[in-house]
């Protein structure tokens, strides 16, 4: 109701015709429908018409529905006992999400019986298995040290198989131990975490600036102007929202 609306005045000098209410792409819908997580409608009838991607207003929430069934899953993990006592059943489950992984990448033709039904519909089986390495990770990161040259070696590994082939296969278990090791390597402390915020309003406020003399700049500046102009809202969006939020959440005991 705010972004959305700027943008299609950019594009159309006017916001006669907005559609806020009623029909099946209107800025009601566009809400209502996406209240359960799983984004069910990318973008509002015309707004994003003419623009250089015209394919949704916030493409990166596709992740919030994988992301939000990876919590539910490792909440029965965690039922389960399997992040204390019952540990061998997170590397069971990790190691057979591999060997589902690896057979939809090398049998992409494969289908029902051969692969179970849920993969053979699921397009995201590489993050659930990416998500479960850096639980796996977690569980046992107390065996893990901060060290550079391994980090660099992973790193390294992983520009190969870009380069040389494998990295589809190999990417939902090298690139999180890679992340990770890195972030062991150093720490930089910020008084605001504006890193959700970061990931809610950059692709929209991209799109509205898409729509301004902005677009014509060098890609390196576009990217820098829509950071800083991201990082207000995701201040915002810290400040007023997200950590008065964590404040009432219930203390450890």
């Amino acid at each position: 109701f705010v972004l959305a609306p700027v943008i299609f005045f950019h594009r159309h000098a006017s916001l006669v015709g907005f559609p806020w209410f009623g029909g099946e792409q209107s800025a009601l819908r566009f809400v209502t429908g996406n209240l359960a997580i799983a984004v069910r409608q990318n973008s509002i009838v015309d707004v994003l018409s003419g623009a250089p991607y015209d394919g949704s207003l916030n493409g990166s929430l596709w992740s919030l529905w994988p992301e939000t069934l990876c919590y539910i899953i490792l909440a029965a993990i965690g039922v389960a006992g399997a992040l204390d006592r019952n540990r061998p059943l997170l590397l069971l489950g990790v190691g057979s999400l591999f060997v589902l992984h690896a057979a939809r990448v090398l049998l992409p033709e494969a289908t029902y019986p051969a692969l179970p039904t849920w993969l053979v519909l699921a397009k995201v089986s590489p993050y659930f298995l990416a998500y479960f390495v850096g639980t796996a990770l977690w569980v046992w990161r107390h065996r893990f040290q901060p060290d550079w040259m391994t980090a660099l070696l992973l790193l390294a590994v992983l520009l190969a198989l870009a380069r040389l082939g494998g990295l589809r296969l190999l990417a939902p278990v090298f690139v999180p131990v890679t992340v990770v090791l890195l972030g062991q390597c150093f720490s930089l402390r910020l008084r605001h975490d504006v890193s959700y915020g970061l990931y809610i309003y950059g692709f929209p406020v991209q799109q509205l600036l898409a729509t301004t003399a902005l677009i014509r700049l060098p890609w390196a500046a576009f990217l820098a102007a829509s950071f800083a102009l991201t990082f207000v809202f995701a201040w915002a969006s810290w400040r007023f929202v997200e950590s008065p939020w964590l404040r009432r959440r219930v203390p450890s005991t």
